[in-house]
């Protein structure tokens, strides 16, 4: 069950986008996902998959090719696993701040698609 930190109104957890930010469907209020584990867990992983490859055996160049290859899935699992046991936490986000939220290319695909208007002739200079 997640509330918004706004109204107090229970939200639906499957219709929460973690990457950009939404609005409450109750009062409108503009909300993000806190990113609480978004900093350290990809060296967290790292870490334990090194380690866990050293603990098999795996040395130099084995034990290196074997953390790159594994260590991609190794976050995904870790993201899947924190995203289920810890609470999904959401912020208000202050006037303009949505703006601050990354777009995906196709948003600003749409977003850029008016017509540029180009004038040779302006000698004025950006």
């Amino acid at each position: 069950m997640v509330l918004c930190p706004g109204c107090g109104g229970v939200l639906d957890r499957r219709k929460i986008k973690s990457i950009k930010a939404f609005e409450c469907p109750i009062c409108g209020q503009e909300l993000a996902v806190k990113m609480r584990f978004a900093r350290w867990m990809p060296w967290a992983t790292l870490l334990l998959v090194a380690a866990i490859g050293f603990g098999v055996g795996l040395r130099g160049v084995y034990l290196l090719v074997a953390v790159l290859l594994a260590w991609f899935p190794a976050l995904v699992v870790a993201y899947s696993i924190a995203g289920t046991v810890f609470p999904l936490e959401l912020r208000t986000l202050k006037s303009g701040e949505a703006n601050a939220v990354p777009l995906t290319f196709r948003e600003i695909v749409r977003k850029n698609r008016e017509p540029v208007e180009l004038n040779l002739n302006d000698k004025k200079r950006p």
